[in-house]
């Protein structure tokens, strides 16, 4: 790839394989639908190419050029309960399943949708650009992910175009270990065994120039392995009247939680040690009253802050992990999160 090429990547991906504006994303669908729906999304540092594998895994699968990058990141905002984020949602079809892949555009839409979004992740793919290795919201994204339950992660090491015949990286194979090795030992430190973990290397962009008409190693098929790793690593979602069966009545849980910033209409002010907002689950018709109990090393949180949090209810209720609820002060919004465990405290 030539030193021009490099410089104006994201400006490549303009105008390629741009679908009718009648082709809305929201509305693709299956003929005589019989397989299980699979929610997943692309998690990683910004810039890493998420969006651009999204795009890449709908054409590969259809092997046709239906969707463009700009489709892609033209996300919409979502409004859940007062929590507002924005999220594209695509859908692909493989042999085994109907995949409903969420992309979000920024890192704190991420955050957002993982502790506040309406769809449970059933599974999730980790997109790491060979070019950078791990980064901070590499991390983050990882730790998110063990809060929420995600158990299975597939990783996409990307730009593998920009390593290949690299004059300074004169042994590619062994380059692309040590970063392989590198995402593994940043897994493991968030109890992700490798057994839990799928790797693949290839190039999202190189997938999504090539189009229908051509395939190569790091482009198309290393998608389309990435979609067949999908279907053979990903263990069928559990369906929600698995997880009612395992609901406990109890007036304790932890959870993690994000705290609207001031401009998301949250709190003007940080909280503290005993802040005692309401909690409205859905399986209530009314609002609980509740307290907040922080971590030992956190003396106050900050709107637009996530964390974990320890909850005690004044009244006990059925409740289960992985629930989702909403943290309110009157009838104002001020938070959202979603249970992680029912140890008492």
């Amino acid at each position: 790839m030539s030193a021009n090429t490099n410089l104006t990547r994201r400006e490549l991906l303009k105008g390629i394989l741009v679908i009718p504006a009648s082709a809305a994303l929201t509305n693709y669908s299956f003929a005589g639908v019989t397989k299980a729906n699979f929610t997943t999304c692309a998690l990683g540092h910004n810039d890493h190419g998420k969006t651009t594998l999204t795009a890449a895994l709908v054409n590969v699968a259809a092997n046709k050029n239906l969707v463009s990058y700009e489709n892609v990141n033209a996300a919409k905002v979502n409004n859940i309960n007062g929590i507002q984020f924005k999220a594209s949602s695509v859908h692909y079809e493989t042999a085994k399943r109907i995949y409903t892949h969420l992309d979000c555009p920024s890192h704190f839409d991420h955050i957002k949708n993982l502790i506040a979004g309406e769809k449970k992740i059933d599974g999730a793919l980790l997109v790491v650009s060979l070019s950078d290795g791990t980064m901070p919201q590499t991390r983050e994204h990882i730790l998110l992910a063990r809060k929420v339950g995600i158990t299975k992660f597939i990783v996409f090491l990307n730009k593998k175009d920009l390593i290949a015949g690299n004059e300074f990286i004169q042994m590619e194979d062994e380059f692309i270990q040590m970063i392989e090795e590198e995402v593994q030992e940043l897994l493991s430190e968030y109890d992700y065994s490798k057994d839990d973990v799928r790797i693949i290397s290839g190039s999202a962009l190189t997938a999504l120039q090539e189009g229908a008409t051509a395939a190569s190693d790091i482009g198309t098929r290393s998608v389309q392995s990435l979609l067949n790793a999908m279907d053979e690593h990903f263990p069928d979602p559990i369906k929600n009247v698995d997880k009612l069966s395992k609901a406990k009545t109890l007036r304790t849980f932890s959870a993690l939680v994000y705290i609207l910033a001031k401009d998301e209409g949250g709190r003007e002010a940080p909280f503290f040690k005993g802040y005692r907002p309401n909690f409205a689950l859905p399986t209530l018709e009314t609002e609980l009253s509740g307290e907040v109990m922080l971590p030992a090393v956190v003396e106050m949180v900050m709107p637009g802050d996530n964390l974990q949090i320890k909850v005690e209810l004044d009244t006990p209720m059925a409740v289960h992990s992985g629930q989702r609820f909403i943290m309110k002060e009157g009838t104002k919004t001020i938070g959202a999160g979603i249970i992680t465990s029912l140890e008492s405290v």
